[in-house]
């Protein structure tokens, strides 16, 4: 069994993690941390490693016993974040899920944490998912928020639209940068899929200047917006 498929481990000890962080010690490329770390912008110690093989990692601790590693794991370096995110991500019990990652988010510090979260929302759970995301948007640490909005991408889809565009009007006054960023690219995304009802809350002044204009400026540069509509939202601008 290779470096990367040996994780599946019933419990982790001490042991584990410390063959866990020995293998994560030979996949890194310290050259690459100075660059890395203007990308992802953390507080953690970097070991730059590709992504690849630490989802292939995350995969094969998910096959073993998940829960085992996700209580033990010290989350020191900025992999151990994300392979805790992956793991969460890989666990199909949404209220497992949603009972760990207020634990998770307190700890990110990076929209490196939280991107590559998958959350398991079904016809059944859809209107506890929609609630709980709701209630991150309105909490104190900026990537719990973050986390919120990108549930949020989730329903663009589905009768919560004009929901979420409530929660985004009352985020206004939001000066956090890795928030307004989010708003942005959901509305841009609101924009693709669901165009006249998000051109109406464009229009609607319901958003601060600077995350309206980077909504805008995010529309203008996606190749799945019209040429029309991209000068038509120059008009909307602040």
């Amino acid at each position: 069994m290779d470096k990367l498929s040996s994780f599946e481990f019933e419990n982790w000890s001490e042991k584990e993690f410390a063959c866990l962080r020995e293998t994560l010690a030979s996949l890194a490329h310290p050259e690459n941390v100075e660059w890395e770390n203007r990308i992802v912008n953390t507080g953690y110690p970097l070991l730059s490693i590709y992504t690849k093989p630490l989802r292939e990692i995350a995969k094969s601790i998910a096959k073993g016993n998940a829960h085992s590693f996700l209580a033990g794991n010290p989350c020191y370096y900025h992999e151990e974040l994300v392979l805790q995110c992956l793991v969460i991500g890989a666990l199909k019990d949404a209220d497992e899920q949603m009972r760990l990652l207020p634990s998770f988010l307190e700890r990110c510090d990076s929209w490196a944490h939280t991107d590559s979260l998958k959350f398991r929302i079904t016809n059944e759970n859809s209107d506890v998912w929609f609630e709980y995301a709701k209630s991150l948007t309105r909490a104190h640490g900026v990537f719990e928020r973050r986390c919120g909005l990108l549930i949020f991408f989730k329903f663009l889809q589905t009768d919560k639209l004009q929901d979420i565009f409530a929660v985004l009007a009352s985020m206004r006054e939001e000066k956090e940068y890795y928030v307004n960023m989010a708003i942005s690219w959901l509305v841009c995304e609101a924009f693709v899929k669901r165009r006249d009802e998000t051109l109406a809350f464009l229009a609607s002044d319901s958003l601060s200047l600077w995350t309206q204009n980077k909504a805008i400026s995010k529309c203008r540069d996606s190749f799945r917006v019209s040429p029309s509509d991209k000068e038509l939202l120059l008009t909307l601008k602040k």
